[in-house]
This record gives C-alpha cells, sequence and structure tokens, in this order.
C-alpha cells in the first residue's frame, strides 16, 4: 500500500509562535548534517562547523546561514552536532513575507530540533535502542531516527499520497551508510490539526513492528526557548537591535521634549516672557535640529535596508530548482560544487532512461551551461537492481 488516505490537512507549512514571533522552517528547506567534530570547545566547534557547511555547499559563506546544536560528547573528546546551513536571501524572504503580514519575526527555528525537543522532553525516545519516528504534518513530513538520545538522521518529505514510498525511500537512503535499521516500534507524531485517525491502520499495517502514536496540542514553536539552532540572519539581527534602539531615542526625545514644554511654561509663567526667556528656548530649539536631521537619516538608511532584503537573489534556485525536476522513480543523494564552476548531483534511480531524461532538463536550467553524465553503475540495494549515477553541470559564469 503506497498511499497514506483521508489525512485532514489544516493550516500552513510555517509554524508561528503565538506569544513571540519564532518562524518554524520545514527540514526540506535546509541543509541537515549530523557530524562528529574533535572538539568540546565552544568556539571551536562553531568554526568547524561553519568549515563543513561551506564544503557541502556549492555557496559562500556569506551566502549562508549556519548554525548547529550540540547533541553532546558521545566518544571522548568529540561533539556531536545537528549542523544546520541555509541559503541567506531564502531565509529573507520568508521574513519578507512574514512581515508583510504584519508579522515581526524575532527568530528563526529548524523543525527537525523542535521535534527532538519535544520527544525527549516528554520521554517518548528510548534511551538505549535505535528509535524510528515519523512526522506527519500539514503540508510536510518528517522521518527521524534517533540512535539512543543521539540524532543520525533525518529527512522531510511532502505529505502526499506517495507517504510510504518517500518513507521506504528515506530507510534507503539511511542504509546506504548505515547497517540496517533495527527497532523494537515506530513513533508516529502527529499535531491536533492533522486528523489521521482512518490511516492508522493503514500505517500500522506497513511496518513489522508495533507502531505508537502520539497527538501533540501546542505548536513546537513553543519550545524556542530550548532551541539553540537559530538561522536569523545577522543583518536582520542588527536592523531590529537599530529599529529598537530608534524607538527608544524617540521616546527619549519624546520624553525630553514634554520636560521642555513643562520647563519654558513655567519659566514664561514666571519671568513673563522675557527677553532671556526667548533666547533659552531658541537655543535649545537650535540644538535638537541636528538630533532631527540624524534621526531622518536613520529612517532612510532602514528603509532602503529592507527593500533590498525583499528583493531576493538567483542562489537559492541553484539549489531549489534542479529538485523540481526529479522523476518519480530517481532520488538525489548528495550534491557537491569544486569551486571551479562544476556542481556535480550524484543519486540513484530505478532505470537509465531516467537518468538521461534529468540530464536533458538540467541543461535546459539558465543557471547551467552543461550537464554530462560523469557514471552510471548498476547496484543492488535491499535486493532491489538500482541505477547509481552522477551527473556535472557547469555553471554559467
Amino acid at each position: 500500500m503506497t498511499g497514506l488516505p483521508e489525512i485532514s490537512v489544516i493550516g500552513r507549512n510555517i509554524d508561528l509562535g503565538r506569544t513571540k514571533k519564532v518562524l518554524v522552517v520545514p527540514r526540506s528547506s535546509v541543509f541537515l548534517k549530523f557530524v562528529d567534530v574533535p572538539s568540546q570547545d565552544v568556539s571551536e566547534i562553531m568554526c568547524m562547523a561553519e568549515f563543513q557547511a561551506v564544503k557541502a555547499i556549492p555557496l559562500s559563506k556569506e551566502d549562508l546561514i549556519v548554525s548547529s546544536r550540540n547533541l553532546g560528547s558521545f566518544r571522548q573528546g568529540f561533539s556531536s552536532l545537528m549542523l544546520a546551513a541555509a541559503d541567506k536571501e531564502s531565509l529573507k524572504r520568508r521574513i519578507h513575507e512574514a512581515e508583510r503580514r504584519e508579522e515581526k519575526i524575532e527568530t528563526i527555528r529548524l523543525h527537525t530540533e523542535l521535534l527532538y525537543l519535544y520527544l525527549s522532553g516528554n520521554k517518548l525516545i528510548s534511551e538505549d535502542s535505535l528509535n524510528f519516528v515519523i512526522y506527519i504534518g500539514k503540508e510536510e513530513s518528517e522521518l527521524l531516527i534517533i540512535d539512543k538520545l543521539r540524532v543520525i538522521f533525518s529527512r522531510g518529505f511532502k505529505s502526499s499520497e506517495n507517504f510510504f514510498d518517500e518513507i521506504d525511500r528515506s530507510v534507503v537512503f539511511y542504509e546506504k551508510d548505515k547497517d540496517s535499521v533495527e527497532t523494537k516500534n515506530v513513533i508516529v507524531v502527529y499535531p491536533s490539526d492533522v486528523d489521521i485517525e482512518d490511516a492508522k491502520p493503514s500505517i500500522k499495517e506497513h511496518f513489522s513492528v508495533p507502531v505508537v502514536f502520539y497527538e501533540h496540542i501546542s505548536g513546537l514553536a513553543r519550545l524556542d526557548s530550548l532551541a539553540e539552532i537559530d538561522l536569523l540572519p545577522k543583518e536582520t539581527k542588527r536592523l531590529k537591535s537599530g529599529l529598537r534602539r530608534k524607538q527608544e531615542l524617540s521616546a527619549a526625545y519624546l520624553l525630553s521634549g514634554l520636560a521642555l514644554v513643562l520647563f519654558c511654561a513655567l519659566i514664561s509663567f514666571r519671568l513673563h516672557e522675557k527677553k532671556e526667556l526667548i533666547d533659552v528656548l531658541s537655543a535649545k530649539i537650535e540644538k535638537t535640529q541636528p538630533l532631527a536631521q540624524t534621526l531622518d537619516e536613520y529612517l532612510k538608511k532602514i528603509t532602503a535596508a529592507k527593500e533590498y532584503i525583499g528583493r531576493g537573489s538567483p542562489v537559492a534556485g541553484i539549489l531549489q530548482d534542479p529538485y523540481s525536476l526529479i522523476p518519480r522513480d530517481m532520488s538525489i543523494l548528495g550534491m557537491t560544487y569544486d569551486g571551479k564552476g562544476a556542481v556535480s548531483y550524484s543519486g540513484i534511480s530505478r532505470g537509465k532512461s531516467d537518468v538521461f531524461l534529468f540530464v536533458k532538463k538540467l541543461e535546459g536550467l539558465k543557471y547551467f551551461n552543461t550537464a554530462q553524465l560523469k557514471h552510471v553503475t548498476s547496484a543492488n540495494v535491499r535486493g532491489e537492481s538500482v541505477i547509481e549515477f552522477e551527473v556535472q553541470c557547469r555553471l554559467l559564469l
């Protein structure tokens, strides 16, 4: 059975916190990797995390937002990281869209980390075995594999009619680098606005081990205070800090102006508009003029910065557009950039014809000059014959 029938979907794909404006981005919107780094020093870990992200993604450091969560030390001298990286311009467009709805975003969190916090905080995962977790969301779902308390794999996908195919494909991706998935049960988590009652029998039938269901009523965004991964661009943080300082400065000027008016009224009442009072007031007004002009210049700069944030960038298209061209029976397992204008995609497919079709579609993208099939070999994955391939594309510089 490949479909997941009669799941009611309510709401948008982005979870927005009610008390604090928290933007939660789905797993599919970021590059996520689980790595062990040989350090337990916070500053060293951040440098290593940025190096790992820049090495794996064909973007410059300036075009990326990199953040990580330290999952702990599982071997001496090493730290296990949940490393997240995202295209900066893509996140800025999300912020701009939210601000157009008059939603002032204060932080951007990763759904995968919040799901992990929910599972561990409610003691839903076993500390002595492998945990196979499936999250069924409004528009996107996610598979999370946790070895005891350490996350070792995650993959996001659309909550479509090919739900079970995506689950099986995720397991294939996981088993390509691991031995096998040996778990005692399957944990299914879903929000209260997604109805899966009619689908539960199909889910239980698909797995050979017991399936446990958990419904969470409150949004995952409420776990913001426990999260470590923050994908809010630094420029946006500085801009918001500047706006807050401007508001505080404006309030200070307003109070100062009010105090000045009261002071002037008192002097005017007592001295009956003597010439000395007029001279004092004139001098104070002249001093406030430069400050007013400075505030006006800051406001113009802030407006220009907001317009720049809304323009976006074509860089995100290089990451996202090729994935929209993938045939149904093909999966992309990796993407690399050699730093010299060559982007390579590696993956598996059930047939060579789909591989050739994918190469032809890549040639039609506006970002690439050429697309060539570097190698194609046959392989066996879980008893199924598949085609492993690598396609190299030259960027149109």
